[in-house]
């Protein structure tokens, strides 16, 4: 038995002084004041602890990977995009290809998409793709775009759009479009694959996360070496592709190794705000969508849909699917009921209309979300969007209609970093709106708290071992230099002092 005291721990229900755990690191006691007797004891030294925080949405490949890509967040024109192009090129000579991501026009002094010609008259020799911050949408300068084949003459493929003017690709990609790209930049070894995953892990463990609920494609084999040899820093429930369901080197649903487990299978219904293909009911305010009709793109017929949503489910995996925009959100929600489909994953719900959250609430399906997108979606979704800013990242609405939320990143899109997320959630606070934006859906800091503790752990129907400090739960802890549910205003500041996993410590800052 060990006991963890002199702390100030919020158990997601109550307060406590001390947790008790049996040799498995589950919590059979609790309580207040001095703590029992003839125990091994940790001593956490006054910190304040919570319930270990999911990630309940995130890419940690992506993550890791970023640390070996051009890094574009945040830059503030095209001009600026040309300079850091240049720089990463002229250090990394030994790059067949340059791949960067993070831009956003909608960031730019003068917000216009670059173009192959912008990227030619600075890198003409080697191939170039950089990714858009959503991930939605890459430009690739000519030789990029001759090196995969896209010409004058090739057409837009399945769920795709190559941008063109008068008829001749600009090097704009959009969704499905960019899986053309992929042979071309992923190509690398097991061994150095590794390493991306586990500077990924790395990452998140810093945060104070001790689980994630990661999107990673080919993963399951490294990520089930990584366990096998005990070297998981957190949690880890993969979400595979569809198209990887029937793979040989793919799990079973509920496959276990150590801290991985296989929970999910990922859809896509829709695109991106940002990239105007999320699918919208009614056109684009600010008729950016280069669609026809100028809705956003339906990756899938209704149909199609249904038939993917039921392989799923019959293959024991829960069912998680992107979706953005409102009609998508309506037409995921509507497979779901029409199957009878209980506490699936509905990812994103940016968009949302009255009829999606009555579906959703009658499905009892979960809300996915993401409350740090607000730092970048704040400066345009409103002109995206129009009215329909009443249902966009409608957070306590949809607590209030009892749906049950889960709070992730989406990281690499936005900070891998929780306590960032929950300060979304709570102040709505960013440098277009420094008074708050969309007030009336903040939320509470211990419903915030809660998506990120006790929605996580539901999102993975783990509620009854993790995302509580009571008896019964595992003791995954994560311990704060502050006491964020009396200060919630120094979120920002607040300090990861360790995380321990089934009360075995997994962090320690400046170990």
């Amino acid at each position: 038995m060990t006991v963890f005291h002199n702390a100030r721990i919020w158990s997601g229900k109550t307060f406590y002084d001390w947790l008790e755990t049996n040799e498995n690191g589950i919590i059979v006691n609790a309580g207040n004041g001095a703590p029992p007797e003839n125990k091994q004891k940790v001593d956490l030294k006054g910190a304040f602890v919570i319930p270990g925080l999911h990630d309940s949405h995130i890419h940690v490949y992506s993550l890791g990977r970023t640390a070996f890509r051009l890094n574009l967040q945040g830059i503030k024109s095209l001009d600026e995009l040309k300079v850091k192009l240049k720089q990463y090129a002229d250090a990394h000579p030994e790059h067949q290809w340059i791949v960067g991501f993070g831009w956003d026009q909608d960031q730019f002094d003068d917000p216009i998409y670059p173009s192959k010609h912008d990227l030619d008259s600075v890198v003409p020799d080697r191939p170039v793709v950089l990714f858009r911050a959503c991930h939605h949408i890459a430009v690739l300068n000519s030789l990029a775009l001759s090196t995969i084949g896209i010409d004058l003459d090739t057409p837009n493929p399945p769920g795709g759009l190559i941008d063109r003017q008068d008829g001749v690709p600009t090097g704009i990609l959009r969704e499905d479009a960019l899986r053309i790209i992929t042979p071309y930049i992923e190509k690398m070894p097991d061994d150095i694959r590794e390493l991306i995953f586990k500077k990924g892990l790395e990452i998140c463990s810093a945060f104070g996360l001790t689980s994630v609920h990661t999107n990673d494609p080919k993963a399951w084999k490294i990520y089930k070496k990584i366990a096998e040899n005990n070297d998981l820093p957190i949690r880890v429930f993969l979400t595979i592709p569809f198209r990887e369901l029937d793979q040989e080197d793919s799990p079973n649903a509920n496959e276990e190794i150590g801290l991985l487990k296989a929970k999910r299978v990922k859809l896509f219904a829709d695109g991106s705000l940002g990239a105007s293909t999320a699918a919208l009911n009614d056109p684009y305010s600010d008729r950016s969508a280069k669609d026809a009709e100028g809705k956003g793109i339906l990756i899938h017929s209704s149909e199609e849909l249904i038939e993917m949503v039921k392989k799923i489910h019959m293959s024991g995996f829960i069912v998680e699917t992107h979706a953005i925009g409102d009609r998508a959100a309506e037409q995921v929600l509507s497979a779901y009921n029409k199957l009878g489909l209980e506490r699936q994953v509905l990812t994103h719900c940016q968009v949302l209309s009255p009829k999606a959250i009555e579906l959703m609430k009658k499905s009892k399906t979960i809300a996915n979300i993401q409350p740090a997108f607000i730092l970048t979606d704040s400066y345009w979704a409103n002109a995206r969007v129009g009215d329909r800013i009443r249902w966009s990242y409608a957070w306590k609405t949809l607590l209030d209609q009892e749906i049950v939320c889960a709070g992730g990143s989406d990281s690499p899109i936005e900070t891998a970093n929780p306590l960032v997320g929950i300060h979304c959630a709570v102040f709505r606070k960013t440098n277009a709106f420094p008074n708050g934006w969309n007030n009336d859906e903040r939320l509470s800091i211990l419903e915030a708290i809660s998506i990120y503790t006790f929605g996580g752990a539901f999102a993975v129907g783990e509620e009854n071992k993790l995302g509580l400090l009571e008896p019964g739960y595992y003791a995954d802890l994560t311990v704060l230099d502050t006491d964020i549910i009396s200060n919630p205003d120094k979120l920002l500041n607040a300090n990861v002092i360790s995380t321990f996993i089934a009360g075995k410590e997994k962090y320690r800052l400046n170990s």
